[in-house]
């Protein structure tokens, strides 16, 4: 339990600053990026901008994953390297990073023009990936080519 309360925080905060970007042509849709590791769970909606389109199974999947690798690692660290002993501060300062970042991207995913599904859909081709970071820009290959042609 002890590890759980410190894998929870942990997990909440490397989902939402580390992720993956999948820039895809979808067949009989714009182009468009694909948030997700280790797969794709987040694009943006194609009816309106500035809307996202979520997918829930895969959204679960990718915490699911996170959540066991970040229990596997405080596992293998306390039993194997040294005993980790978190202090109430620490532990209480992970709790409400964690908490601010739900409650920012909530107001993201509590967009009214938001759609979600239980599945993605679509068929896709992969054209570039990414390892992404929250504070990183993405520009995508067609608008690189574009900024070298100018």
């Amino acid at each position: 339990m002890k590890r759980l309360k410190i894998a929870l925080p942990l997990t909440i905060i490397s989902f939402i600053m580390i992720s993956k970007l999948w820039y895809v042509k979808i067949i009989d849709a714009p182009n468009s990026i694909l948030y997700g590791f280790p797969i794709p769970y987040s694009c943006a909606a194609w009816h309106t901008s500035m809307a996202r389109q979520f997918f829930i199974l895969e959204f679960i999947f990718d915490f699911m994953i996170y959540l066991i690798f970040w229990i596997m690692l405080l596992y293998l660290i306390d039993k194997f390297i040294f005993k980790i002993k978190i202090s109430k501060l620490i532990n209480n300062v992970l709790i409400i990073i964690s908490g601010l970042m739900i409650l920012l991207n909530g107001l993201i995913v509590l967009n009214p023009d938001n759609i979600f599904k239980m599945s993605n859909e679509f068929d896709y081709k992969i054209v570039e990936t990414k390892i992404d970071f929250l504070w990183n820009d993405y520009v995508s290959p067609e608008h690189s080519k574009k900024k070298r042609n100018d």
